[in-house]
């Protein structure tokens, strides 16, 4: 298996994606105490599952062995980056998305966390990172690069 930069890269953040939902996402403080929630805390524990999914989905696509991919479907192996950055760009959304909501039920009392914050960070690097044209990220980190055969030289 070949991992390139943008691979790798890509899989820190979706590595970083699924830490950040298990992190504290909202804190309420009043009169001295505070409370904090992490994605799976509270009534919006769907974006959690959803975002969840999304990025173990995308670590094992970033895993999967191209002879893997080509034979479940050719046409996977030529959209893999493009289900990468909308995925991603999912996973940032729906992060948003739990920002206002989150926000809009507390009536103002509360800040998002670290946590949140992290998500959003990992949504968007996904992102970015697959749709540079970049050829520093086509470097190969690890594996075997395909070379071109040599060339047979004849004897006289």
């Amino acid at each position: 298996m070949t991992l390139t930069l943008k691979k790798l890269l890509t899989a820190i953040a979706g590595a970083l994606g699924i830490i950040s939902l298990f992190l504290p996402w909202y804190k309420v403080s009043f009169w001295g105490n505070s409370l904090s929630a992490n994605a799976f805390g509270g009534d919006y524990t769907w974006i959690a599952i959803i975002n969840i999914i999304i990025a173990i989905l995308l670590v094992a696509l970033i895993f999967v062995p191209e002879k893997t991919l080509k034979s479940m479907n050719k046409a996977l192996v030529e959209k893999a980056n493009i289900i990468i950055v909308v995925a991603s760009g999912v996973f940032a959304v729906l992060t948003l998305l739990a920002m206002i909501m989150y926000t809009s039920s507390s009536y103002g009392m509360g800040h998002m966390g670290f946590g949140w914050y992290l998500a959003l960070i990992a949504g968007i690097a996904g992102v970015v990172i697959n749709v540079l044209k970049v050829k520093q990220l086509d470097k190969v980190v690890t594996g075997s690069e395909k070379k071109p055969a040599a060339k047979k030289t004849e004897k006289k």
